[in-house]
């Protein structure tokens, strides 16, 4: 029997951005013992991952000059997409490698990351105060999704969600959007609550290349102070991409 990758997604990071209720040691325990679980079940292995976790300071943007104005005829602007405005913490580059695809994107600087690979998956963690953002990369052949649609997938996994009561409890959908991003990434995100408690509101991002290899990202923060927060998801979620 085959267990779907994304019935572990969040059971971890949940337990590291919550700090009432049992303890961190209890919770590490809980998602250990599942996440053991779910690996003895799994008939298919893809190809052993090697991944990489590597931070670099964000550049400092380089001043251009400004051109001579010239003359030229007027024309009718195209339209582009509204920019995100660039959060008041410090953001620096992480680059992630799995399956030999490379994700990028930026993230707080004060954020700390962790990985752990397995046969089929390989999931990086990175936590910040009171927020974790939770990378899962994963071979699609190895789940039998390199036949399926992303849209049939998410509905998939929104299905997971509903019926994960015990790690995903009062789920509640609030969106479901595709855009391009500033990189040109097609984004698929939804935007969802659970209540552990405390009350959490969660952005997860998916994107398949080349029907080959899925990436569900998935950031989670305590719903009262998503007025800081979201900014940063939102901004970290425009800087997206995959490839050099």
């Amino acid at each position: 029997m085959k267990i779907p990758f994304y019935l572990l997604i969040g059971v971890f990071l949940c337990s590291c951005i919550v700090s009432c209720g049992p303890s961190q040691e209890q919770l590490d325990g809980t998602a250990t013992d599942e996440a053991a679980s779910a690996f003895a079940t799994q008939t298919a292995l893809a190809p052993t991952a090697t991944p990489t976790l590597t931070h670099t300071p964000k550049p400092s943007p380089t001043p251009t000059a400004s051109p001579t104005p010239t003359l030229t005829p007027t024309s009718t602007p195209t339209p582009t997409n509204t920019p995100i405005p660039t959060p008041e913490v410090v953001m620096e580059d992480v680059g992630i490698q799995a399956y030999g695809e490379p994700l990028y994107m930026q993230v707080p600087a004060e954020w700390e990351g962790t990985v752990d690979p397995s046969d089929d998956y390989t999931v990086f963690w990175l936590n910040g105060d009171g927020v974790a953002l939770e990378i899962i990369i994963a071979d699609m052949k190895a789940f039998g999704y390199d036949q399926i649609t992303l849209q049939d997938y998410i509905d998939r996994d929104i299905q997971a969600l509903e019926e994960a009561v015990d790690t995903v409890p009062e789920f509640e959908l609030i969106s479901r959007e595709t855009f391009f991003n500033s990189q040109g990434a097609e984004v698929n995100l939804i935007t969802y609550s659970e209540n552990l408690p405390p009350l959490l509101t969660c952005k997860r991002l998916y994107y398949f290349h080349e029907n080959t290899v899925a990436f569900v990202l998935t950031f989670f923060g305590f719903e009262e102070s998503m007025d800081e927060t979201e900014p940063i998801f939102d901004y970290s979620i425009d800087t997206f991409k995959i490839g050099d």
